[in-house]
């Protein structure tokens, strides 16, 4: 399951890092909430404040981006062949990406969903708008926390020749 679920080299440093500093900071807030907040407003703003956006499943798929899947693979190859090391995709990005507003891949429920769960019921979606999305940027681990960290070889090394060599293949039309 290591990769699916978790990261971390151990179950034991995800159950640490999830239960005890995660549950340990979620009670703390709640206490801290419920011990200085009198007013039900205050709550309820600082919980719709706090809530995170929507995000909508987005994912190249074979059929329908094989293009851009082709040259993202011939890319790749190119990129090993030269020496900067082998690279693998993946047809989805298992973190959080604003990329996902440009290919969304929800149907109408999902979409009647989101705008429900949306502040003011705004659709997060635009109707109709669908342009596939690749994300080919540093990878790394901690994603926008404290001690994020970029693999420095990929970020500085691959990851330009690697950008070129798709941007060359997208303006070829191959």
């Amino acid at each position: 399951m290591q990769g699916v679920i978790y990261e971390e080299g151990s179950i034991w440093i995800f159950l640490f890092t999830t239960i005890l500093i995660g549950g340990g900071a979620a009670w703390m807030t709640g206490r801290s909430v419920a011990l200085n907040w009198g007013s039900l407003g205050l709550l309820v703003a600082a919980v719709v404040g706090l809530a995170p956006p929507y995000y909508p499943r987005s994912r190249l798929d074979s059929d329908r981006d094989g293009c851009l899947l082709g040259v993202v693979a011939e890319a790749l190859g190119a990129a090993e062949a030269r020496g900067l090391g082998r690279t693998t995709s993946r047809p989805f990005f298992p973190g959080i990406s604003d990329m996902s507003f440009l290919y969304p891949e929800d149907d109408a429920a999902e979409r009647l969903l989101a705008s429900a769960a949306c502040p003011l019921g705004l659709d997060p979606l635009p109707a109709g708008f669908s342009c596939p999305a690749l994300n080919l940027g540093p990878w790394g681990r901690e994603y926008h926390q404290r001690l994020e960290r970029v693999h420095a070889s990929y970020a500085f090394g691959t990851l330009p020749e690697l950008l070129r060599l798709v941007a060359e293949g997208i303006l070829a039309g191959e």
